[in-house]
């Protein structure tokens, strides 16, 4: 068993509840589950009675308890230990970052992320989303930071950043009165996909199809630059978070979306697996600044 099977199973002695002791130890509920089976499995005894109503220890787990806890602390100060005398021979960490990434951070948030982990040689490199999930699954990156949430049950994540969603579009595009606009008003309008991926119209596509209404929409655009330049031709709209906007020309409407709707996510994606020192120490940093 690892340390990371450990502390799920402290958390779950202490929530009774495997959902809440997942998304206290932000994992994804299924990797949770499949660990600790798999640590009663090594084991040869169950150590959760498990009901509708959530999970309760068995006598067995509440006897290993508090050793589990101590090994937990225990290999909690090893590492701290090991990051004080690690601090000559920096770890590399590469962590892929989206288009918008930097403008929805605080201004200190990369400044903070070096100055907390002195112990990480940290390389910032900025790449269209989907391929910042490609290069993470490829195992080129060790984090990456996009836009979220993703259905994909492999990836594990925190959420950074959430911001209310803008329609952006030339004013020669809008032919409905903007002071309150509705679905039926946005499906007159085409729109600009930033690619095909999951997240690429920020949930929108789906509302639409839950209303039953078609959305437009043009996905040959990989780069945010030209599909602004494009929005500002009056070619389709553009959806944008906030912190985006002073990106926009001047003479662009834009048009707030209800958070009811959608919103902008950030989320910093890592595959599960036992982190190294470095991997945990950004883990944590990220943990600190969960929205």
């Amino acid at each position: 068993m690892n340390c990371n099977q450990l502390r799920w199973f402290c958390s779950a002695c202490e929530t009774r509840s495997f959902a809440k002791a997942a998304e206290a130890t932000f994992v994804s509920r299924q990797a949770f589950g499949k660990a600790i089976k798999s640590m009663e499995d090594e084991l040869g005894c169950p150590l959760f009675h498990r009901t509708e109503q959530g999970v309760t220890p068995t006598e067995a787990a509440m006897l290993i308890y508090p050793i589990a806890q101590r090994c937990v602390n225990d290999i909690a100060h090893m590492r701290a230990i090991c990051d004080e005398h690690a601090l000559c021979t920096r770890t590399p960490i590469r962590i892929a970052i989206a288009d918008g990434v930097v403008e929805s951070m605080d201004d200190s948030f990369f400044d903070e992320l070096e100055r907390k982990n002195p112990t990480c040689d940290i390389a910032i490199e900025k790449h269209f989303y989907t391929r910042c999930l490609d290069y993470l699954h490829d195992g080129k990156v060790d984090f990456a930071i996009a836009p979220g949430p993703l259905r994909e049950q492999q990836l594990e994540s925190i959420p950074l950043a959430r911001e209310q969603v803008y329609v952006a579009a030339a004013p020669g595009t809008i032919h409905f009165p903007t002071n309150q606009v509705t679905l039926e008003n946005l499906a007159t309008l085409s729109f600009f996909s930033v690619g095909s991926g999951e997240r690429a119209m920020l949930g929108l596509d789906r509302i639409f199809e839950e209303h039953g209404l078609a959305i437009n929409r043009i996905d040959q655009y990989t780069e945010f630059g030209i599909v602004m330049q494009k929005a500002h031709t009056g070619t389709a709209a553009a959806l944008v978070p906030e912190s985006m906007l002073p990106r926009l020309a001047a003479d662009m409407v834009t048009l707030p979306i209800p958070p009811s709707i959608t919103t902008w996510e950030l989320h910093c994606f890592w595959l599960p697996h036992e982190p190294s020192n470095a991997e945990a120490s950004i883990i944590r940093f990220m943990q600190e600044r969960m929205v």
